[in-house]
């Protein structure tokens, strides 16, 4: 190999491009193309911009990889409305016909990503024009990076949405429950912690999701014993919120410095995650008989004030045939409390219902897992090193205030689903 081919190899497939397309410009010499293509590679800012433009190149191959099936089939079908021509195009027109629902579903994604494609090539041939006539205005390089961003996060939402197989994938909103485990105080503080985590991941996108806490029993110590909390996205379509945070349904462990062992000893805690989707407003998603409930209703607990404690607002509600018990007291009215109480039994035992059916993957648990050793799929470790491993997924980091920050979750939620 030549030593000019030796130091190509060492930059990306753009930038080779970027040198070999010399020969293709005569205005050009090939020494002063390099020359160019290193001055832009080396500047900070420059540099930035060209890796970006080298991460979505390989985004797209690899979403259109994923969706290679997809876009031959599409290809075959588009090809059959050619053949049969204007005047037989009626014997697929009517509504419900196999044909048109599925080509109707490949155009989607097809149509997606071949606009993706030509966003991306227009923003390639701008960056060889800078690149060509020494450009540096700033706000084009700007301009230029936003819309490779665009392409970047719009081909990670076709490779999440590929992953997505099952009709509860697609629900907006979830709930979700944090229970501490075995730890003592330090599995109430973890509990809480693994909620901050959820509600940071949740508010990095402003306005786009809307998190709110409900049924938060106290811990004895720190943190909190037991929380509930509604999660929802602002789309009611294409959100893949419940698909995306199914796989974090399970028991995970923490082992650190105890901050409430005054030896500083490590100690590990336990803390169960619980994930239901919240979209069985359909009555023939789950059947409740009102035989199979027993409800009680108390006084509210908690903060006093007017009507808080004097009434039995709160209801608790029991499903007989599989013992699941759901309290409900936010609300002032027992029977707005019953219908949130019996809205929350249906989520969990869609929950079971799905589990039931795919008993045979890995990744699925029950629900009446043991909260302490032996169950976890997830260890957080700070001490005596610093770890995150999900045992399901196998993906691993040492960055672990990152996640616990909830900025680097989304790497454990995207190799969940394989992406």
């Amino acid at each position: 190999m030549s030593c000019r081919a030796r130091r190509l190899c060492q930059y990306p497939s753009i930038l080779r491009s970027f040198f070999y397309g010399a020969r293709e410009n005569t205005s050009f010499t090939t020494a002063h193309r390099f020359g160019q293509v290193w001055k832009l590679y080396s500047s900070d800012a420059h540099s930035e911009l060209v890796k970006l433009l080298c991460t979505c190149e390989e985004k797209l191959r690899e979403t259109k990889k994923i969706y290679a099936k997809d876009l031959g089939r599409f290809d075959e079908m588009e090809a059959v409305f050619l053949d049969m021509g204007q005047s037989d195009d009626n014997m697929f027109a009517a509504d419900g016909s196999e044909f048109m629902h599925e080509y109707n579903n490949l155009q989607k994604n097809v149509t997606e990503f071949h606009r993706l494609s030509s966003l991306f090539n227009e923003q390639k041939e701008l960056v060889e024009l800078i690149l060509e006539e020494d450009e540096s205005d700033v706000e084009l390089w700007r301009q230029c990076q936003g819309q490779l961003e665009v392409v970047l996060n719009s081909c990670e939402t076709m490779q999440i949405k590929s992953k997505m197989t099952e009709d509860e994938d697609n629900c907006s909103a979830i709930f979700l429950e944090v229970n501490a485990g075995a730890g003592g105080d330090d599995a109430n503080d973890w509990a809480l912690m693994l909620l901050n985590m959820y509600s940071n991941f949740f508010s990095r996108d402003d306005n786009a999701y809307y998190v709110a806490h409900e049924d938060v029993n106290a811990g004895n110590g720190a943190g909190r014993l037991h929380v509930k909390s509604n999660i929802s996205h602002s789309e009611t379509e294409n959100s893949y919120l419940y698909g995306l945070l199914k796989h974090e349904h399970g028991i995970h462990r923490l082992v650190r410095l105890s901050p409430f062992d005054t030896k500083k000893r490590r100690h590990t805690s336990f803390a169960s995650v619980s994930v239901y989707p919240n979209n069985v407003s359909s009555p023939s998603a789950v059947e409740i008989l009102p035989s199979d409930l027993k409800i009680d209703t108390f006084k509210a607990s908690g903060a006093g004030g007017q009507h808080v404690n004097t009434t039995d607002s709160a209801v608790r509600v029991t499903h007989l045939p599989t013992n699941i018990v759901i309290t409900c007291q936010k609300e002032r009215s027992q029977h707005q409390n019953k219908k949130h109480a019996i809205s929350v039994l249906k989520s969990k035992l869609l929950r079971m219902q799905l589990d039931s059916e795919s008993k045979g993957k890995k990744d699925q648990h029950h629900l009446k897992e043991a909260n302490s050793w032996g169950s976890h799929f997830r260890s957080y470790v700070m001490h005596p090193y610093t770890q995150v491993k999900d045992h399901r997924s196998k993906h691993v980091t040492r960055n672990v205030d990152g996640v616990l920050d909830g900025r680097d979750l989304g790497e454990f939620l995207y190799a969940s689903i394989g992406i």
